[in-house]
């Protein structure tokens, strides 16, 4: 490289016959211990005498296709990537580029490979519960993809640090909950009740179903909501026949936005299912009616907390409630809680089921009372 003026190497002096003589001045950068100075074509250059900078050096590695395959495989499974990835020219160009040594596996191949860690971690998972000395509690849930296939999937919960399978498991189980099964009845309850009321809210999934029909029709209901200062906190959604609670939904989102459907029949002539003051009233105090329901629902649907303590209680805050609905002074209100009371049948079933074990508890309760020396108090639970 040419050499800067920063560090001269040589200086002018007179002498007495007025010549210039160059004399040469010690470099003091220690940059120089690295470069020698030369003149190449009058100009200046320094070169670099040490060599080997500019590269790295790594230690050993070899690389391996399987381990390769085993980590993609694992990748897929850990962020559900789908398997045809493998097959993406960019994802492929990308994996060359890290180690053109691996040779890319197919789908199927893929698919393969995964299949053989399900097995290889059920394997010890297998082993694990082999050994384990505590009671377990299993809960399954089914449900159907959108290509209607059928999938259950089975949890099970423990307390220990280490747990495997056993081959007789039946000895060690505790209980097997099918986490929607009390959610099923509740929705066997409103169901009936909503069936009844139905003809009552026509008008307004009538008009949500129709602001949401087309996307320009969605922004012009969000604009005409703005003009009358109301937030859009909460888009319209319209409800499906097998699932009550978008029914409730639908009917409390669509009552903070009540003032903006007449709003909007004056500049669409289109739009002829304006609910009535009186239908908007009446869909507030179901909303208010159903609010139980679909908290306790939430409630029931849980995963991460224990629903078996609060199931009791709750059935019974049902009951109640449904007995106060069917003396309220709105007839339409009584007619959807008689129709409830009947579907609660099943409820009763349960319920009875629960007094029963309770029953049980308690005698065997007092009957530990007395033949423990400590004068433990005795359980008194209210059934009525």
């Amino acid at each position: 490289m040419p050499s800067t003026g920063s560090n001269p190497t040589t200086s002018s002096t007179s002498t007495t016959d007025g010549s210039l003589t160059c004399k040469k001045r010690k470099l003091t950068s220690i940059v120089w211990n690295e470069f020698e100075k030369v003149i190449i074509d009058g100009q200046d250059y320094a070169i670099l005498e040490r060599k080997g900078y500019g590269k790295v050096q790594i230690g050993g590695f070899t690389f391996d296709q399987d381990i390769s395959r085993e980590k993609l495989a694992c990748a897929i499974i850990l962020h559900e990537y789908p398997l045809s990835i493998v097959e993406h020219a960019g994802f492929r160009d990308f994996a060359s580029s890290l180690q053109p040594l691996f040779k890319m596996v197919s789908r199927n191949t893929i698919k393969d490979d995964i299949m053989k860690i399900y097995e290889f971690e059920k394997g010890k998972m297998s082993s694990y519960l082999e050994k384990l000395e505590t009671r377990m509690a299993i809960i399954t849930n089914m449900w159907t993809s959108n290509q209607k296939k059928g999938y259950k999937a089975i949890t099970v919960h423990y307390i220990d640090e280490f747990w495997l399978l056993h081959h007789h498991i039946v000895r060690k189980l505790s209980t097997i909950t099918v986490d929607n099964c009390s959610t099923h009845v509740l929705n066997l309850i409103v169901k009936e009740g909503l069936d009844v009321i139905r003809v009552k809210i026509e008008k307004i999934h009538e008009s949500v179903a129709y602001w949401l029909a087309i996307p320009s029709r969605v922004e012009k209901f969000e604009d005409a909501a703005r003009q009358l200062c109301l937030p859009c906190n909460k888009k319209l959604c319209l409800d499906c026949k097998t699932r009550w609670n978008s029914t409730y939904l639908m009917l409390s989102i669509a009552i903070t936005y009540k003032d903006v459907f007449p709003h909007l029949k004056q500049c669409k002539k289109l739009y002829t299912t304006v609910p009535s003051e009186k239908e908007w009233n009446l869909a507030r105090e179901i909303c208010e009616r159903l609010k139980l329901f679909y908290n306790i629902t939430k409630l029931f649907s849980g995963l991460n907390y224990p629903t078996a303590n609060t199931f009791f209680i709750k059935v019974c805050e049902i009951k109640e409630a449904l007995v106060d609905w069917l003396i309220c002074s709105n007839e339409v209100v009584s007619i959807m809680a008689s129709s409830m009371s009947e579907a609660s049948s099943e409820i009763g079933k349960i319920r009875q089921l629960c007094y029963d074990l309770l029953s049980e508890y308690q005698s065997k309760s007092k009957m530990g009372q007395q033949n423990s020396s400590h004068g433990a108090s005795s359980v008194q639970i209210s059934l009525t």
